[in-house]
């Protein structure tokens, strides 16, 4: 009898530890193990909306805001929120005014919360066209950063909730990013089932510094070329000279892999022409025109480009002044060195037009870029 009550109380003691690992594993929602790593998930600051509308009319909405934003990330996301009560007392005490929040009250804010993520935002209203004004930002610790998300207008009347809505899905598209890294699925699970993790490690990695060209929108280049004069215009100047030409362009990626862009050149030439009796050329060309290409793109550090391009010149020559077109075809190689710095080798045709000789021209050249 005793050695049956001995072993019940050993058996009851057994489960109520092994349940409380349960609980405990279960409860410890900061740390997710994937693939045999451990993923902490980031603290995530979402505070009330400031009312700078100067009525007492919206008084539900920085509740209302900051609730459909909350409610909207928990359908998607799987994060820790940081206590709201807690996070308002902090910011009021960062705060030197209500009605604004400068960036190092900002940061201090999130660092005194030690939120990785801190959405904050504010809204006005417009009397003469009746319509609210709601501008949302989320601070990312990582990156010292304020990202600006698109500011929402509605109308005040029934449908003012579809802009709380519309704010709610904007930041959702902007937490997609900072949880790509954790949003893939483990293979064999249901990616519809699965919610992405916005985890400390994915909002470091998305907060670095972008080293791939296919994220590129705007380049700006300088390059120097080395030039051949063709047909008679090479035969004018000695058929085999080449002169240092200068030359700036930037390109933007307008739709797709196609771009869109500008270039000035100028060409200062001075030249003694062996072949006809030692006269002394002097060429003085600026070129302005624009391009349009496409982009190439192979690796994350290298890719290519064909552009066409077509404008106008004007020429000083022999004491004459001229302008007339001229396009181009160009093709470049190019190396991204850093996140906002490349190199290109490039080769390039010219035909500038005029009469009764049109000039021509092959060159390469080399050059630095900015990206953006």
């Amino acid at each position: 009898m005793l050695r049956q009550l001995y072993q019940t109380i050993l058996l009851l003691i057994f489960l109520c530890g092994f349940s409380g690992t349960l609980l405990a594993q279960k409860s410890n929602k900061p740390s997710q193990n994937v693939g045999g790593q451990t993923e902490q998930l980031a603290r995530v600051g979402i505070l009330r909306f400031t009312d700078l509308t100067g009525t007492k009319n919206f008084g539900y909405m920085p509740n209302s805001l900051a609730d459909a934003i909350d409610t909207s990330l928990q359908r998607k996301f799987e994060y820790n929120r940081v206590d709201p009560k807690k996070l308002e007392e902090i910011a009021a005490k960062q705060r030197a005014s209500p009605n604004s929040f400068t960036f190092a009250e900002v940061k201090a804010t999130a660092k005194a919360s030690q939120s990785d993520l801190l959405i904050f935002g504010y809204f006005t209203f417009d009397k003469q066209k009746n319509e609210i004004f709601i501008q949302t930002d989320i601070y990312v610790e990582a990156a010292n950063k304020v990202i600006n998300l698109p500011a929402v207008r509605n109308t005040v009347d029934d449908s003012i909730f579809t802009a709380v809505d519309r704010v709610a899905q904007n930041i959702v598209e902007a937490m997609v990013v900072l949880a790509a890294e954790s949003a893939k699925p483990v293979e064999g699970e249901n990616p519809k089932e699965e919610k992405a993790k916005i985890t400390k490690e994915s909002i470091k990695e998305e907060s670095k510094p972008v080293r791939e060209w296919g994220k590129k929108k705007w380049l700006i280049g300088v390059n120097l070329s080395a030039a051949m004069p063709m047909g008679e215009f090479g035969e004018l100047l000695g058929n085999s000279y080449s002169y240092a030409n200068p030359y700036l362009w930037f390109s933007y990626r307008a739709y797709g892999n196609f771009t869109a862009g500008l270039e000035l050149r100028a060409v200062l030439y001075e030249h003694e022409n062996k072949y006809r009796n030692n006269e002394t050329i002097s060429l003085d060309i600026t070129m302005l025109g624009v391009s349009a290409g496409h982009n190439f793109y192979f690796h994350p550090h290298w890719m290519a480009s064909a552009d066409f391009v077509g404008g106008y010149y004007l020429a000083t020559m022999r004491g004459n002044e001229y302008s007339n077109p001229y396009f181009g075809i160009q093709a470049a190689g190019r190396y991204l060195i850093t996140s906002w710095l490349g190199a290109e080798l490039k080769a390039d045709y010219y035909y500038l037009y005029d009469s009764p000789v049109s000039m021509q021209q092959i060159g390469m050249s080399l050059g630095l870029i900015l990206t953006f």
